[in-house]
């Protein structure tokens, strides 16, 4: 459900489909979930790419995930030497063919087409999700290794089991490593998430040549003929060939065996070889282990974009998306692997611990950011003020610092293509994020330092939106459900929206002392906070997903007469 077969196995297909040669590919599959039907969906994707990648490649068709393609994500047109007529009837027959793997995938899912658990599924019987052997199955494998045909296809669900630390989708993206390794052994690698589809079919093309050629020149020198000597390993049209077994079947044994829980023991892997373990945010701490040996890394942006992905409007799956990375960070921040650490003693370089600093400090401003929220009410209910007031000298220094940041952020988002509607919803998803996941990831972090829990690495449900997503009358509307995480934000909103409709509401402060209240900044601030919130404003009378659930506003209202009183008792 989190992840759907059906979109793993589009991912899958537009991956196979690059333009590159396939005898050089080869695509693994990693199942931390341990389920048949992701092989049975990928086994029958496979059936379907022997007719979906010649024709993506025939008609030089740029996004290649059948999903994406055939609900009109992208328009194709025939090449100059072919008629409009053929092209069409090899489109509808694509259709065709994918509407029935799609409906034998669904159809999979939802139970009506039982799976066998004999034959290849017979190493699913008697398996658990956490409790299995290491699986690894050739679904396709090129055995020509001819440069035009379908590259190799494997499936690997790395072995659990309930007393081993599995490390995430660092100790995962290991298993990878090792399996491909035995298998195939291929000098690079690509790592994609399974809801992450391709865009422009020559990435691997482009940042190869990009990555590779670049380095070759700063390391070889200007001697053409050198630089085409080095350049031809990794060019497509090269016949260079790696280590690899003959028959992928052969090697199987092996790569169950470096797929096993118990294969890291008294090892280098997680500590010094592969990813990073320690942090739930495993890309993180792996790019800083990689630059703090000394490595370079390049931002490579291909027009087309290389890749395109799905991601929310907003609502539960974002906050826990944003909890985890939040989570991860401070886990990166208070350890070892430390930006600070790692310049003094690594080879991380100044601008590159600045960078990793700058990231990591994104999760830390959410306790502030809560209490600076809380002042503006606090000073409106006890008829006090902690911003100077209109006409003092100190407020031109608050004028000036609101203008300098916003600036800024506006001219960074722009300069990079936003529009400002677009720089407005950063700005306030800022706003939401801090009280919300991050805000959570605080003590979630605070629990794993004092041992009372462990970090859990939570899988968010992969989104994809519909035409009512898109058009209807809730679109770019926030989803909410019942988490805890919800509360502190609408008892937040709860308490700007009151202080704001005090004075209409004849309503005084606790302290009606004449010259000490509020100020229009104080009024201000709060009418901000009312409209970064907003999307939870809308909440607040919404229906079905779209409301905030009525037990949510409860424990919001309890919470808020909590602080009025303590503001009665410090006021």
């Amino acid at each position: 459900m989190l992840e759907p077969p059906i979109t793993t196995a589009n991912t899958v297909l537009c991956l196979m489909a690059v333009d590159y040669p396939a005898n050089k590919v080869a695509c693994y599959v990693s199942d931390d979930g341990c389920s048949p039907l992701t092989l049975y969906s990928l086994t029958e994707a496979s059936k379907f790419a022997r007719f979906w990648i010649p024709f993506c490649k025939k008609y030089n068709i740029q996004v290649r995930a059948p999903m994406l393609y055939f609900s009109g994500y992208s328009a194709s047109s025939p090449p100059s030497n072919i008629s409009s007529e053929i092209f069409q009837a090899e489109e509808r027959k694509m259709k065709e063919e994918y509407e029935k793997l799609k409906e034998k995938i669904e159809d999979a899912v939802q139970g009506k087409i039982p799976i066998d658990l004999s034959g290849d599924y017979a190493v699913f019987a008697n398996t658990e999700k956490n409790n299995h052997p290491a699986i690894v199955k050739v679904i396709w494998e090129n055995k020509e290794r001819i440069s035009n045909g379908l590259p190799h296809l494997i499936y690997v669900s790395r072995e659990k089991r309930p007393n081993h630390q599995h490390h995430y989708k660092a100790g995962a993206m290991n298993v990878l490593t090792r399996v491909s390794g035995v298998m195939t052994n291929a000098p690079f690698t690509l790592n994609v998430d399974s809801d992450m589809f391709i865009n422009n079919p020559k990435i691997i093309q482009q940042a190869m040549w990009k990555l590779s050629y670049e380095e070759m020149k700063r390391r070889f020198g200007n001697s053409t003929k050198l630089i085409k000597l080095a350049t031809q390993t990794l060019s497509v049209e090269s016949d260079t060939k790696v280590d690899q077994p003959e028959d992928l079947s052969s090697c199987i044994e092996m790569a169950c065996q470096v797929a096993s829980c118990d294969y890291e023991l008294e090892t280098a892997w997680g500590s010094e070889v592969g990813w990073m373990y320690g942090s739930i945010t495993e890309d993180l701490v792996m790019g800083m282990k990689i630059h703090s040996q000394g490595w370079s890394s390049v931002l490579y942006l291909p027009d087309p974009p290389a890749f395109i992905g799905s991601a929310p409007p907003g609502g539960p799956i974002v906050t826990i998306q944003k909890k985890r990375w939040a989570t991860g960070q401070l886990e990166v921040l208070f350890s070892r692997n430390n930006p600070i650490l790692l310049a003094v003693k690594a080879k991380l370089k100044l601008r590159q611990c600045l960078a990793y600093i700058f990231i990591l400090m994104w999760c830390v401003s959410a306790l502030p950011e809560l209490l600076y929220s809380l002042l503006p009410v606090y000073s409106i209910v006890t008829n006090s003020h902690f911003l100077p007031k209109v006409g003092e000298v100190a407020s031109v220094l608050v004028v000036a610092l609101v203008l300098i940041q916003n600036i800024q952020t506006f001219t960074f988002s722009m300069g990079h293509g936003q529009s400002l509607r677009k720089c407005w919803n950063t700005i306030r998803m800022n706003r939401i994020t801090n009280v919300t996941g991050n805000l959570f990831a605080y003590l979630t972090w605070i629990l794993k330092l004092f041992g009372i829990s462990e970090a859990v690495f939570e899988v968010t449900k992969k989104y994809h939106p519909t035409i009512s997503d898109r058009e209807g009358a809730y679109a770019g509307r926030f989803s909410f459900d019942d988490s805890a995480m919800y509360v502190p934000i609408t008892a937040l909103l709860f308490l700007h929206m009151t202080v704001l409709a005090m004075p209409f509401l004849g309503l005084r402060p606790l302290n009606d002392v004449v010259g000490h209240g509020p100020g229009l900044f104080e009024y201000g601030v709060s009418a901000y906070m009312v409209l970064s919130y907003w999307p939870y404003v809308r909440g607040l009378f919404g229906k079905g997903k779209y409301g905030i659930p009525f037990s949510t506003k409860c424990k919001a209202a309890l919470s808020v007469l909590i602080f009025l009183l303590l503001c009665r008792l410090l006021g």
